[in-house]
């Protein structure tokens, strides 16, 4: 969809924190963004603040299961290693365990900027995000 040039995700207050002051570059998300792609940029929303505080550039975009992005980025998660287990578990999805590992979109970013000021999304925030279009 050429239309599409990144998107806005829910990010934890702590981890937005990290990817914004380049301590940590790599975003894990679940679900299957197969629209993203190098170039494209990530908008951060905290829901603490209830607003959109900065972004970064997408440098590389893979689709692989926890386990796949822990052995591969490790440090570089975004997520304490205690935040990404308990994410990764099912902890914070709903219905009876999987049998299979979910895939995770699982995002390389470059260039975190700060936004002066919070900005409210043009679309009502989910926990999922959505795409950002032109």
């Amino acid at each position: 969809m050429a239309d599409i040039y990144g998107a806005v995700l829910p990010i934890p207050h702590s981890g937005v924190e990290r990817l914004l002051s380049g301590e940590k570059d790599v975003l894990t998300k679940y679900g299957k963004f197969n629209h993203l792609c190098g170039g494209c940029i990530i908008q951060f929303y905290d829901s603490h603040v209830q607003g959109v505080v900065g972004e970064a550039t997408i440098s590389e975009v893979e689709f692989l299961t926890a386990t796949e992005a822990e052995k591969k980025f490790g440090e570089r998660i975004f997520l304490t290693k205690d935040e990404f287990k308990k994410y990764t578990s099912g902890a914070t999805t709903w219905g009876p365990p999987r049998k299979k590992e979910r895939i995770m979109t699982v995002c390389v970013l470059t260039k975190p900027k700060s936004y002066s000021r919070v900005q409210k999304p043009d679309i009502k925030m989910n926990m999922f995000g959505h795409y950002l279009k032109r």
